[in-house]
Formats: structure tokens, sequence, C-alpha cells
């Protein structure tokens, strides 16, 4: 008998240190922050300047599949890091990353 991937999940996760099944951190026992622990790295998107679609950086995705624009990968005012799927301004500087939406066509 077939165990069901989820009843895997949990036995997987019940060996991790500090689980306590919910998945959330638990500061209490000195979880870092979702996102945040040794080592992760601060999730990376690129956007497309014309219709604001973000692909993360691991898709390694050149060219928007909607509309050809080329993906900007960081901000073209201060190249800060695009750190947010949603973003429409840089979080750096606050440029509109939507305002070169013919930026890399030709």
């Amino acid at each position: 008998m077939r165990t069901s991937s989820a009843a895997s999940t949990r036995s997987a996760l019940a060996a991790v240190p500090g689980w306590r099944g919910g998945g959330a951190p638990d500061p209490a026992a000195g979880d870092p922050p979702l996102g945040r622990g040794r080592g992760s790295a601060e999730a990376r998107y690129h956007l497309c300047p014309r219709c604001g679609r973000a692909t993360p950086e691991a898709a390694l995705e050149a060219y928007c599949p909607n509309d050809g624009t080329r993906l900007l990968a960081s901000c073209p005012a201060c190249d800060a890091p695009i750190t947010s799927p949603f973003g429409r301004y840089c979080t750096r500087c606050g440029h509109d990353l939507r305002a070169d939406g013919d930026l890399g066509e030709g």
C-alpha cells in the first residue's frame, strides 16, 4: 500500500527541528522569519515594464511571453534588485518600473 504524498511530506517535515506542523516559524524556538533564514537569499524577480508580469529570477526568462518586451532584472534608475512580484515602484529610489514600457524592444 502506498502512502499519500501529503503523508510522506508530513513525515519528512516532522524530522525537521522546530517544525510544529503548521509550517510557520516559531520565534520562541529561535526560528528565523520565513525567507530570511541562514543562507537563504532574498527572492528576486524579473519584471515586464509593459504588462507588469513578474517571473522568479530562477526561471531564466529574458523576454515577456505575453508581449515580447525585455524583462527588467533591476531598477533602471538605481540598479536595485526587484524583490517583489507585485511592486510597481523601486523600493530603493521610488522609480516607476513600468514607466519604461518600450525598454529593450527593437
